[in-house]
């Protein structure tokens, strides 16, 4: 978490692998609709610049011990998952990322995903829904595909987590795992209060 002397006080996720020491790397959309602390950073922030932050808390585990594991990001929500798939790797797990994002020039992390999924045993699924003829991400079908021994984790805007959380309803809940764009300071509904 970020804690800005002057500035609000925000949560990233942590990009880069739990292996690398000494940074941590987060990523930070700027849009016409970003948050206080997004357009703190993109307005105010500038390179050697110190800040007060926490250690790292991780309020959105990857389930190590599942077979396999779906991921399905929308836009900036893929920034949890590149260190989850990393993870992954290591593990020799199976994954598959459903990567929603309007047009190919507004994905973060092309090239990062792409070398993830040539290291290990996962694919990458894009889906450009603001390209001609691109269409909207079926959660359900995506969801319905998938064995019995699946993770599923969400990140995104709202919107696609009330699809995902639709998507998942006969599922275990220990199966299903979502991250909010909210502050840590916020409180997250527990899995079970759907």
């Amino acid at each position: 978490m970020c804690c800005f002397q002057t500035g609000p006080s925000r949560s990233y996720s942590l990009v880069n692998s739990q292996n690398e020491c000494g940074a941590y790397l987060i990523a930070v959309f700027r849009g016409p609709v970003a948050g206080a602390g997004s357009s703190y950073i993109h307005e105010n922030l500038r390179p050697g610049q110190e800040l007060w932050i926490s250690a790292p808390r991780n309020n959105f585990p990857l389930a190590e011990v599942a077979q396999h594991h779906v991921f399905i990001a929308g836009g900036i929500g893929v920034t949890p998952f590149c260190s989850m798939i990393a993870r992954l790797n290591e593990l020799g797990r199976s994954w598959k990322l459903f990567y929603c994002v309007r047009t190919r020039r507004k994905a973060a992390f092309i090239n990062v995903l792409t070398e993830l999924a040539s290291h290990g045993d996962g694919e990458v699924v894009y889906t450009f829904d603001g390209e001609p003829g691109g269409q909207m991400l079926d959660s359900a079908a995506a969801v319905a595909a998938e064995g019995p021994n699946t993770h599923f984790y969400c990140c995104g805007p709202n919107g696609m987590l009330t699809v995902y959380r639709v998507a998942c309803a006969s599922l275990a809940t220990e199966r299903v795992h979502l991250e909010y764009f909210t502050s840590m300071c916020q409180r997250r509904p527990a899995a079970d209060s759907w």
